[in-house]
């Protein structure tokens, strides 16, 4: 192997990401220890956004598209924009209300929900952290206890007929 194939094996010219995981929300780039060569080619597929990450600092976000990189050796993050539905939830736990007709009743609740990502800077910043990937039930874990906190404090400060919650 000559010293050209050498460096261009450690050099990344062509960037895109495409992940084989529907419940993928983002994910850093693997550049498989390779540096992002200036002028490199960024190419963001539709349902997705890609952030630029240089030292610790979000600095660009792209849209779909092609872009020419004016930049050297950064971190890409890629966002899943596309929604993503039917994501099921419920409480763990029931709440026990007194009822006129029943007297006291457990109840508890489930539903689906979806989702997208329409910030995605806000998104990275707030919810992925420093995680390389990011996915549906790691939004589940922060979602599903909230849902249930909201329902408990909806149940118990209405005064509300067993008949009425449903």
């Amino acid at each position: 192997m000559g010293l050209k194939n050498l460096i261009k094996g450690q050099l990344l010219s062509s960037i895109s990401y495409r992940s084989s995981d529907p419940q993928e929300l983002a994910a850093v780039y693997d550049r498989d220890g390779r540096r992002i060569m200036y002028e490199s080619v960024l190419t963001v597929m539709p349902g997705q956004a890609a952030i630029l990450v240089n030292e610790g600092q979000m600095t660009d976000i792209f849209m779909p598209g092609r872009y020419e990189l004016t930049t050297n050796n950064m971190d890409i993050i890629f966002v899943n924009t596309n929604e993503i539905i039917d994501i099921p939830w419920g409480t763990s736990e029931q709440v026990t209300v007194k009822d006129e007709v029943f007297g006291l009743v457990n109840v508890g609740a489930n539903g689906k929900y979806s989702l997208s990502i329409t910030d995605p800077k806000l998104f990275a910043e707030n919810l992925m952290g420093v995680k390389n990937r990011y996915t549906v039930a790691d939004l589940k874990s922060f979602v599903t206890p909230q849902i249930a906190m909201y329902f408990k404090e909806i149940v118990t400060e209405k005064q509300m007929d067993f008949f009425d919650m449903q």
